[in-house]
């Protein structure tokens, strides 16, 4: 019974201020750095002095660094389509497309069969 209390509790304070946790991920210099970090990527390549990808790893929404690394990767291949699918994404918010999101203008699907995550997901997108 006090697990459930306490899972409870923590679930209400998750689904009603997310936003407060993650609220400096989206602060104009987290942008600018990554479109400037984007540019410098693509002038590296035009170079041919392209970083190493173990070297571009970076945290913003992402678990282990998988946000620098796939900045750096869509730096180089192009962002064309811009459309994403991620399977077992949780809320969607710490997840690995999260920063494509919010920061580039990709669109996508979040996939998980936690539905409380879902919920919690559902409820920070719609903000």
């Amino acid at each position: 019974m006090h697990i459930m209390l306490k899972q409870l509790i923590k679930n209400y304070f998750k689904d009603r201020f997310l936003i407060t946790k993650v609220r400096n991920r989206f602060t104009p210099s987290v942008q600018i750095g990554q479109r400037q970090l984007y540019h410098y990527y693509r002038d590296q390549l035009r170079k041919n002095q392209l970083p190493s990808v173990v070297e571009t790893g970076f945290r913003v929404f992402s678990q282990f660094e998988e946000d620098g690394k796939l900045l750096f990767i869509f730096s180089v291949l192009g962002m064309n389509n811009k459309v994403f699918v991620e399977i077992g994404s949780d809320d969607g918010v710490n997840s690995n497309s999260a920063n494509l999101y919010f920061n580039f203008g990709w669109r996508g699907l979040f996939i998980d069969g936690n539905a409380a995550s879902i919920k919690r997901g559902r409820r920070f997108f719609d903000k």
